[in-house]
């Protein structure tokens, strides 16, 4: 069995576990370790949208934004996903500074924004397509808002979740 994001949040999920207040979370350094199939995923809360998992794969940054100094004491990325383009979601300088050798996955949207320096070992993946790194597969779910009055900030068929 692969592990996947999507099944990891849905057994999180159903484990009547709270990610959220990310935020809180953040601010206290608190961690949550998830025991699986595959082995223990240890889940990181940095600031907003940006977390660091810790699965047996490598370490993944997923929306990495902030200061470097806030990932310092986390392992390198192996892998680095950024689901859409917004300030709180990506920032080239701070993947310019963390990235090393990592593969980064973006959607389309921040594919066509990075610069030269972050093209290398870089991927992109549009709503509904999938992509397997490390025996993990990475399923790009549509990711939008539904109140009327703010789909413009994330609007259908552009961001992933």
């Amino acid at each position: 069995m692969h592990s996947t994001r999507r099944l990891f949040l849905q057994t999180a999920a159903a484990g009547s576990v709270t990610l959220l207040p990310i935020a809180a979370r953040a601010a206290g350094h608190a961690s949550d370790v998830f025991t699986t199939d595959a082995g223990d995923i240890a889940v990181h809360p940095v600031a907003h949208a940006s977390v660091v998992l810790d699965p047996p794969a490598g370490t993944i940054y997923i929306d990495p934004v902030g200061d470097a100094a806030q990932y310092a004491d986390f392992p390198a990325p192996d892998l680095i996903l950024v689901t859409h383009e917004h300030g709180d979601h990506y920032n080239a300088d701070l993947l310019a500074a963390i990235k090393g050798a990592a593969t980064l996955i973006t959607n389309p949207a921040v594919a066509a924004m990075l610069p030269e320096g972050l093209q290398a070992n870089s991927g992109q993946l549009a709503n509904g397509e999938s992509v397997t790194w490390n025996d993990v597969t990475i399923d790009a779910i549509p990711a939008y808002t539904l109140t009327e009055e703010r789909k413009n900030f994330h609007p259908m068929g552009r961001d992933n979740g």
